[in-house]
């Protein structure tokens, strides 16, 4: 990871630790227009994919939570697939759900986010 990647990281584990003390979820396009990111650009995107990933690996190791859970497709109102892939590989959503089940997932990720980093926590250490 370059050092623009590394600050776009910090950048958005910060963004999103606030997102998740104020119960304020954000939308892709948003996030990444913060941190320089077109979401009409695919090599974007897929940077922007990867950052987010790197982001719920450090809030999953430092407080067993996924940051990402409070990103959403604003056209879809919920997290792209990626999100839910991720549970997945970490083993915290079954392959085949329903749609209800997966959502029910996101919302009960959202809330262990929340109380994660909510007001009683301190910042994100690697800040």
């Amino acid at each position: 990871m370059d050092e623009l990647d590394k600050t776009r990281l910090l950048k958005i584990v910060g963004i999103l630790s606030d997102r998740a003390r104020s119960n304020e979820p954000i939308s892709y396009s948003d996030l990444y227009f913060q941190v320089g990111l077109n979401t009409h650009n695919a090599g974007d995107r897929t940077i922007g994919s990867h950052l987010l990933g790197a982001a719920n690996d450090i809030s999953y190791e430092e407080k067993g939570v996924f940051l990402g859970a409070f990103v959403y497709g604003a056209a879809i109102n919920e997290p792209y697939e990626g999100f839910y892939e991720y549970a997945r590989e970490k083993g915290r959503l079954a392959q085949h759900v329903s749609h209800d089940k997966r959502l029910e997932y996101w919302a009960e990720e959202m809330k262990k986010v929340r109380d994660a980093y909510g007001e009683n926590q301190h910042k994100f250490s690697k800040q």
